[in-house]
């Protein structure tokens, strides 16, 4: 056994669902919608660009911030830094929260499980949320974590973000300056700091007038990446590879959308056993496509820690 690899694959509904994090669970769908507007109300309401489309970022967050970001790409050469600012704000929103400090939220726990059981060095984790709770909860318990990174440092967790993080800033020194895209809807392509730095540290740039957003892709369908497009394909790229590798693949609280192919077209054409946490009515695609290699463990994060460190110790 000493040979298997495991990818792991988070989703936003595994940080709903990860129990005790601070200051509370970060919001889904159309609920975060409703928690930006009100922590920035300028431009996430009424009065902003995103408030003209409300009842779509209502009913479907991510074809609200496609429309937004085409109107922000057709204004560009009047000097629009709307999206700018849209970016910069959801970054600042998701660098509140953090794993329980007594360490009973989900994230630390599976980290333990992974450490007590010897996997790190075979384990390769995706997270697609912008926040950094399992980082934090990895920092905490004593294990260093590496971005992108084709094999795990020795003694270092290897986490991949194919959607980009609310830490990882660009390595330029450009403040208080009105920054506008490119027709594409390009921002800004370069380095970014090593290593990224807290989330706590993120959100004093911006309150000192950092002006660039982080690299995050947008919450819209293919998820286009406008700071730091290649870096964003280069993690791609390595999780795919991973995944491609892996006997099994283990997806908590990520609903497949098989349109952003660079997360889910490694896991289809995979050889590997996939056990999916998650609603069934999600997981009946994933499992025809997975021609018979799926296995559901359980609906809610909570309910299916237990069953897979079962299914983990056995493999270890």
């Amino acid at each position: 056994m000493f040979g298997v690899r495991f990818a792991f694959l988070f989703g936003a509904g595994a940080s709903f669902g990860a129990g005790a994090l601070l200051p509370e669970p970060p919001p889904l769908g159309a609920d975060l919608y409703i928690e930006l507007r009100s922590a920035f109300p300028q431009p996430w309401s009424w009065g902003g660009l995103a408030g003209r489309y409300d009842e779509l970022f209502r009913s479907d967050f991510e074809l609200g911030m496609a429309a937004v970001w085409e109107e922000g790409a057709l204004a560009w050469a009047r000097g629009n830094q709307s999206n700018v600012r849209l970016l910069i704000d959801m970054a600042r929103y998701f660098t509140q929260f953090e794993p329980a400090a007594d360490a009973s939220d989900l994230y630390s726990k599976f980290v333990r499980l992974l450490v007590d059981l010897r996997l790190v060095g075979r384990a390769g984790i995706a997270t697609l949320n912008y926040e950094c709770v399992l980082e934090l909860a990895s920092n905490r318990l004593g294990l260093p974590f590496a971005y992108s990174a084709d094999e795990p440092a020795a003694g270092r967790l290897l986490v991949w973000k194919p959607h980009g993080s609310c830490n990882l800033l660009p390595a330029v020194s450009i403040w208080n300056f009105n920054i506008v895209m490119t027709a594409g809807g390009d921002i800004f392509e370069g380095g970014l700091r090593v290593p990224p730095p807290e989330p706590s540290e993120v959100r004093a740039e911006y309150d000192r007038g950092f002006a660039l957003p982080p690299a995050m892709s947008l919450f819209a369908p293919g998820k286009p990446t406008p700071v730091a497009k290649s870096l964003a394909a280069e993690i791609r790229g390595q999780w795919a590879s991973w995944v491609r590798q892996c006997d099994f693949i283990t997806i908590v609280g990520a609903r497949p959308l098989f349109a952003d192919a660079h997360v889910w077209d490694p896991i289809v054409e995979s050889q590997g056993q996939v056990w999916y946490v998650g609603g069934e009515g999600d997981f009946s695609e994933l499992s025809a496509k997975a021609a018979g290699r799926a296995v559901h463990v359980a609906e809610r994060f909570d309910a299916a820690l237990e069953p897979l460190a079962r299914k983990l110790e056995i493999l270890a």
